[in-house]
C-alpha cells in the first residue's frame, strides 16, 4: 500500500507545514512580529516606550496621567500569544479563501469547456469536414465555374452564426471561427 519511505516523506512534509507555516501575507507577518515583540521585548525597554507614549499623550492632550495609573508593568504574554494566534488564524482563513477561488476557477474552466464543446458540435453539424462545401473549398479551382448551391452550408453558417449566442467563450476558438 504505502512504503515506509512515502510515509516518512508525508510526515516530514506535514511537520514542515505545521512548524514552519507559509506566511505569504504581509498582514500576517506584521501581526506575528508585533506579538513576538510584545513577548520578547525586555520590560525596561517596554517601560521606556510606555513612558514616551504617556509623555506624548500628556503633552498633546493636557491631561496628566502616569505610568502607575495605566496599570501593571509586567510582560503581557496573553496579548502577544493572542496576536500570534490571530495571525495564524488569518493565514489559515486566507489560504482557505485562495483554495476556494482556485476551485471556482477550475469549475469555470470546465463550464467554459462544456459550452464551447457543445457549440463546436453545432458548428460541425453545419460545416462538417466531409460536407460538399468543405470538399469544394479544398479541391475546386476557382478560376473555373462552379455551382453556388454547393456553398449553401457556408451561407447557412454565415447567416446563423453571426450573432453573440454563437460565440465561443475561449478567445482562441472565437478568433479561428472569425
Amino acid at each position: 500500500m504505502f512504503t515506509k519511505k512515502e510515509i516518512k516523506e508525508f510526515i516530514v512534509k506535514l511537520g514542515n507545514k505545521w512548524f514552519f507555516p507559509d506566511f505569504y501575507n504581509k498582514i500576517t507577518w506584521y501581526v506575528i512580529t508585533l506579538g513576538a515583540g510584545i513577548i520578547l521585548t525586555p520590560t525596561p525597554l517596554k517601560l521606556l516606550f510606555y513612558n514616551w507614549l504617556i509623555d506624548s499623550f500628556n503633552l498633546n492632550s493636557g491631561n496628566n496621567i502616569s505610568l502607575a495609573a495605566v496599570g501593571k508593568t509586567s510582560v503581557d504574554y496573553l496579548l502577544g500569544f493572542s496576536l500570534i494566534l490571530l495571525a495564524l488564524l488569518h493565514n489559515i482563513f486566507s489560504k482557505w479563501l485562495i483554495h476556494q477561488s482556485d476551485l471556482t476557477r477550475s469549475l469555470d474552466k470546465e463550464r467554459v469547456y462544456a459550452v464551447d464543446s457543445a457549440l463546436f458540435q453545432e458548428f460541425l453539424i453545419i460545416l462538417s469536414t466531409n460536407s460538399l462545401t468543405i470538399k469544394m473549398l479544398e479541391e475546386h479551382d476557382f478560376g473555373n465555374t462552379f455551382d453556388l448551391e454547393s456553398l449553401s452550408d457556408l451561407q447557412t453558417f454565415i447567416y446563423l452564426w453571426n450573432c453573440p449566442e454563437k460565440s465561443f467563450l475561449t478567445s482562441d476558438l472565437e478568433v479561428k471561427k472569425m
